[in-house]
């Protein structure tokens, strides 16, 4: 039986254990990194399908408001006051309005497959989307997993240091031999089967390697130089990508503001175009211009307050925060 224990190895199990470490931490933050990538295709696909979800609310509303008024046009050809032409305009804008309802439910139902399948989560028709919750941090502090990968990557080739430096290093060990022989062990001089041992210590030292562990340590180091600019460069990037969100933001948030006001004038507009028309002053193509006008506005703010969301949720993913 041989027995062999290292007492000191100048540090290189030590060095080959934190290489390890860093090695499985890299992998976790990898994956990570992918989880942020999927997360940027779930956003892109949920909001158009919320966007889409709102536009199709409000044609089925302005559908139920022209099919009303087809009704009412009806009682007055009958009795002579509104043109035939007046409901033709009405119904080639309801036609209009069914053919983008068809179309926005196509194009929903795409979507919704698309999420399902990224997500791993049965997403049917009657599944209520909502609206995310954001709060007003907007600080420019990045905890993306990318970053955390390359100070995983320095730590690797710190310990990779420490390992070079090991082989430099005396390695002292102690071994023990067991037996049972004829003769026993060097024991020449006996001629009988008897158990014995030997025991041990022993010490080995690469005193030259003819400048290898130099060489290594400069290409460690210029690893090193490598590591840190790229860091340096992903950073500046997803800074930039910050301050560009934070500025579509804040002008969503001014056009928001706007779109209140837009709403509440195109409202008093068509209400007094519906007047106007009821007194025969003006056609139902001039009517039917303010009642898209107000349905187009309403459908902007729609469009602007879920893109504000998006704005918010894609800040939150390129600076590593978690959406509620």
């Amino acid at each position: 039986v041989d027995i062999n224990q290292v007492i000191y190895d100048g540090g290189a199990i030590k060095g080959a254990r934190a290489i390890e470490k860093a090695d499985l931490l890299i992998n976790e933050k990898q994956a990570e990194t992918d989880l942020y990538k999927l997360r940027s295709q779930i956003n892109t696909y949920y909001f158009n399908l919320l966007l889409l979800e709102r536009q199709e609310e409000l044609l089925d509303n302005y559908l139920a408001i022209v099919t009303k008024r087809i009704a009412s046009m009806l009682s007055g050809v009958e009795n002579g006051v509104i043109l035939r032409t007046d409901i033709d305009v009405m119904t080639t804008e309801k036609i209009k309005l069914e053919q983008q309802i068809r179309e926005n439910h196509i194009r929903r139902e795409s979507f919704r497959k698309i999420l399902s399948g990224l997500t791993a989560t049965e997403i049917d028709p009657s599944t209520e989307l909502l609206m995310p919750a954001f709060g007003n941090d907007t600080t420019d502090v990045i905890t993306r997993p990318e970053l955390e990968i390359f100070d995983l990557r320095k730590d690797q080739l710190d310990a990779s240091l420490q390992v070079i430096n090991s082989r430099r290093m005396p390695k002292a060990f102690g071994f023990a031999t067991l037996g049972y022989g004829n003769p026993p062990g060097n024991n020449f001089f006996r001629d009988e089967f008897a158990p014995y041992y030997i025991l041990g210590a022993g010490i080995k030292w690469n005193i030259f390697d003819w400048n290898k562990a130099k060489t290594e340590k400069q290409i460690i180091g210029l690893q090193h130089v490598i590591i840190e600019n790229r860091q340096t460069d992903l950073t500046d990037n997803l800074t930039r990508m910050l301050e560009t969100k934070k500025a579509e933001i804040s002008s969503l948030n001014a056009l928001l503001e706007t779109d209140l006001e837009l709403i509440s004038l195109r409202k008093r507009i068509t209400a007094s175009a519906e007047s106007q028309y009821e007194n025969g002053t003006i056609t139902a193509t001039e009517l039917l211009n303010e009642i898209n006008a107000e349905k187009q506005v309403l459908i902007n703010h729609e469009i602007h307050r879920i893109n504000l969301a998006m704005a918010q949720a894609d800040y939150y993913n390129i600076s590593g925060k978690e959406t509620e």
